[in-house]
């Protein structure tokens, strides 16, 4: 039985309202809350962006590669080959130099 109908069959007016208010209050709840975890999302990567900019820059970079389904041309694969290249040499030239750093405070 449809239940914004009255048991007689006729429509019934009271109860749709009912019905629409708790989608109203349902969806400002949640629009609440969306607010919230985009605020916090912010928030997050601001620090991250502050912090490490070039790790939260190359994040980007593969978040939008994976989801713009990866390159379109030749110029667009060879660009992110180089990228790629570079940003594995720069992780590892930081990866050694902070081992070396760790390795001399610790012997010092």
């Amino acid at each position: 039985m449809n239940p914004s109908k009255a048991a007689n069959g006729s429509w019934d007016g009271d109860r749709f309202a009912q019905h629409a208010e708790e989608v109203v209050r349902t969806a400002v709840g949640l629009s609440a809350a969306l607010g919230a975890a985009g605020d916090d999302l912010r928030h997050y990567l601001s620090e991250c962006t502050a912090q490490k900019p070039l790790t939260t820059l190359a994040v980007a970079l593969a978040v939008g590669y994976v989801v713009g389904g990866g390159p379109k041309t030749r110029l667009l694969s060879l660009l992110f080959s180089i990228g790629t290249s570079i940003g594995t040499r720069l992780a590892v030239a930081t990866i050694t130099r902070e081992a070396a750093q760790s390795r001399s405070s610790a012997a010092g």
